[in-house]
C-alpha cells in the first residue's frame, strides 16, 4: 500500500517523523505499525497498519490500514497494489543470475472490479500456475472516490478522500494466493476468488478471532517459560512462532531451510528441516511434522534414482532440493552429505515415538526406512577389525 498526503508520498526519509513503533504480537499473530508524520509541506497525519497472514484460512492474508488527519484538512490518496515480476535486489554481480531472475513469470490473465483485482501467472521454466486476488472494505466519512485498474503484471485500487482533523480513512485489504502444477487456469482462478470472498465475508474481526484461537491452541502446547531472562524468553517464543509460520500451512510441501522468506538457501530444503525444524514441530504441531514427512516420502522415487546414479542401492535423498531432485552445484558436498538420510529416518521414528501414531510409518515411513538401510549397506564397509565405516562424509 502506498500513501500520498496531498501530493506527497509518505516516506520516513522525508518530512518529519514524530513517532514510530512496530509491534509483533505473537499471541494475536499480527504485526502492527504506528506512526505520526508530517509531510515536507507540514501536513500531519497518524497512520496505523495491522498485518495478518492467516494460519486458520489457507492462502489468505489481510491488512488494516487507518489514516487520520491531525490538525488540518488533508487530501489523502491510498494506492493498494498487486505486483508481479517486481525487480528484486541482486545478490550476485553474475549477469547470468540476473538474466534468470528477470521476469520469471508469464502473464496469463488479469481482471479488475470496482474494489477488487485478480492476476494469474505461469512460471517460465517449471510451468507452475499461480494466482493472486485482492478485495477491499473501505470506511470513510464523506465523499470517497475508488477506482481499480489492472495490467499483465500489476493491479491497483486507488482510494481518494478528504479528511478533516480527527477524521479517519480505514481500508481493509483482503488477499488470497494459490498455485498448482495440475489444475486448470479457471479452477485456480476460482480458488483464489473464492478464498478472497470468504475472507471478506469473515471480515477483519473474524480473521483476528480465528488467528487468536489458532495461536491460543498452539501456545497452550508449545510455550516454554524461561525464568529470570526476559531476552532469552522473547527469543525462544519468537523462534517457536517463526517455525510455526514456516510450516503450519506447508501441507505436504517442503519447509525451506531458511523459512518462507529468508533469502539464504534460495528457498531450498536441506537436512535442517528434519534435523532442527521437525523435532520442534513433532512436539508442538505434530500435524505439520506429519505433512512434512509425507512430502519427503513422496520424493522417494527420485531418491532411488539418485542412488542409482551414484551406483548405490536403496535411496539417496538430496542434500539440497526443492521438489526432490538434487539441486546442488557443489559436487563434493552434494555427494558427501549422507547424514540427510539418517536425519530423515530419525524424524520418522521420533514422530512415531512421541505421538504414538503408527499410521504414518505404515503409510510411507517404513518404505523410507527400508530404502535407507539398503543405502547404508551399499555405502559402508567393515574393516579388517570388524568395525563399520562410512568414508567421505561431510557434516
Amino acid at each position: 500500500l502506498r500513501l500520498l498526503v496531498d501530493d506527497e508520498p509518505f516516506d520516513v526519509r522525508y518530512g518529519e517523523l514524530h513517532e514510530h513503533e512496530r509491534v509483533l504480537d505473537m499471541r494475536a499473530g499480527t504485526l502492527t505499525r504506528h506512526a505520526c508524520w508530517s509531510s515536507p509541506a507540514g501536513k500531519r497525519i497518524r497512520l496505523r497498519t495491522t498485518r495478518l497472514v492467516s494460519l486458520a484460512q489457507r492462502g489468505v492474508a489481510a491488512i488494516e490500514y487507518v489514516v487520520e488527519a491531525v490538525d488540518e484538512f488533508v487530501r489523502v490518496t491510498v494506492q493498494s497494489e498487486l505486483v508481479a515480476n517486481e525487480d528484486v535486489p541482486q545478490p550476485s554481480a553474475d549477469p547470468r543470475v540476473a538474466a534468470v531472475l528477470r521476469t520469471p513469470l508469464e502473464a496469463v490473465q488479469h481482471d479488475a472490479g470496482s474494489h477488487s483485482a485478480l492476476l494469474v501467472h505461469r512460471t517460465r521454466a517449471s510451468r507452475l500456475m499461480m494466482a493472486a486476488a485482492m478485495d477491499h472494505a473501505i470506511d470513510v466519512p464523506g465523499r470517497v472516490e475508488v477506482n481499480t485498474d489492472a495490467g499483465e503484471d500489476w493491479a491497483r485500487t486507488t482510494v481518494i478522500c478528504g479528511l478533516r482533523p480527527e477524521q479517519k480513512l480505514r481500508i481493509v485489504k483482503f488477499l488470497a494466493y494459490g498455485w498448482s502444477s495440475l489444475r486448470s487456469r479457471p479452477a485456480l482462478r476460482d480458488q483464489v476468488l473464492g478464498a478472497v470472498a470468504g475472507a471478506k465475508y469473515c471480515g477483519w474481526v473474524g480473521l483476528l478471532e480465528a488467528q487468536r484461537d489458532y495461536l491460543d491452541d498452539f501456545w497452550d502446547c508449545a510455550d516454554v517459560d524461561v525464568d529470570g531472562d526476559p531476552d532469552c524468553q522473547q527469543a525462544v517464543r519468537f523462534g517457536l512462532f517463526h517455525v510455526l509460520q514456516a510450516s503450519a500451512r506447508a501441507e505436504r510441501r517442503a519447509i525451506p531451510g531458511k523459512g518462507l522468506t529468508g533469502t539464504g538457501y534460495d528457498g531450498h530444503t536441506f537436512w535442517d528441516t528434519e534435523g532442527f525444524v521437525l523435532p520442534v514441530l513433532t512436539y508442538t504441531a505434530p500435524h505439520a511434522a506429519a505433512d512434512a514427512l509425507r512430502w519427503r516420502a513422496s520424493t522417494l522415487d527420485l531418491a532411488r534414482e539418485r542412488a542409482g546414479e551414484l551406483d548405490l542401492a536403496g535411496a539417496a535423498f538430496p542434500w539440497r532440493t526443492i521438489r526432490g531432485q538434487e539441486c546442488s552445484a557443489y559436487w563434493p558436498a552434494g555427494t558427501a552429505a549422507w547424514h540427510i538420510n539418517a536425519d530423515i529416518a530419525m524424524a520418522f521414528e521420533r514422530y512415531r515415538v512421541v505421538t504414538g501414531d503408527e499410521s504414518l510409518e505404515a503409510d510411507c515411513g517404513l518404505t523410507v526406512l527400508v530404502e535407507t538401510a539398503r543405502l547404508w549397506m551399499s555405502l559402508g564397509h567393515h574393516d579388517r577389525h570388524g568395525v563399520w565405516h562410512l568414508d567421505g562424509v561431510t557434516g
